[in-house]
Formats: structure tokens, C-alpha cells, sequence
């Protein structure tokens, strides 16, 4: 018999980033670099990246999941034209550092 895997997930939007584990220590210093200083403080910490939407695109966020482990595994669809496209992550639990000279 096999171990089972276990999972950390995350989801996405134009304006964020929401980890359902924290990320590190280091992660929050790693992902304003990435994003070239368009990381609101206030929220952005080991668990929620709050980004400055008018700045960030869709696409630098999906790469920046990509670089750190993250695979993508579903896009919600919005019913309403006032809804958010959400994006939705995983990957394997423990690898909070993946990616970390990246």
C-alpha cells in the first residue's frame, strides 16, 4: 500500500493570492520581488497576498504559482458580470520553500 499525498491549496484572483498554509517567512519578501513592489502590505503575509490589481495582471500571477509548485486544478466560472474569475491550486504539502531561489 501506498502513502497517500497530502495537499496544500491555494486560489487566486486578479486582486490576490489566499494560502490555506502559511508560506514561510521568506514568502511575502519572494513574492514582492516577483511582483515588482506591487504587493499591498497591509495584507500581505504568509497566507493572503493582496496585490494592486490595475498593476497585475492574471498571467504574472499564474506564472508566479507555477514557479513556486503550484498546479492549477480548476477555473471557477462567475454568474454574474459583477463576479471574479477564481483560480484554484495545489500541490504537495511541505513544500512551502519550492522555488525558493527562484
Amino acid at each position: 500500500m501506498t502513502n497517500a499525498t497530502l495537499w496544500e491549496y491555494a486560489s487566486a484572483w486578479a486582486g490576490g493570492i489566499e494560502f490555506y498554509s502559511s508560506q514561510g517567512d521568506d514568502f511575502a519578501g519572494r513574492a514582492k520581488a516577483w511582483f515588482s513592489g506591487n504587493l499591498q502590505n497591509r495584507r500581505s503575509k504568509t497566507d493572503s497576498l493582496r496585490l494592486n490589481y490595475k498593476r497585475v495582471s492574471m498571467q504574472s500571477i499564474l506564472n508566479f504559482m507555477g514557479t513556486y509548485g503550484w498546479e492549477l486544478t480548476g477555473i471557477s466560472n462567475p454568474t454574474s458580470p459583477s463576479s471574479v474569475t477564481t483560480f484554484w491550486f495545489k500541490r504537495p504539502y511541505g513544500t512551502a520553500h519550492f522555488g525558493a531561489g527562484a
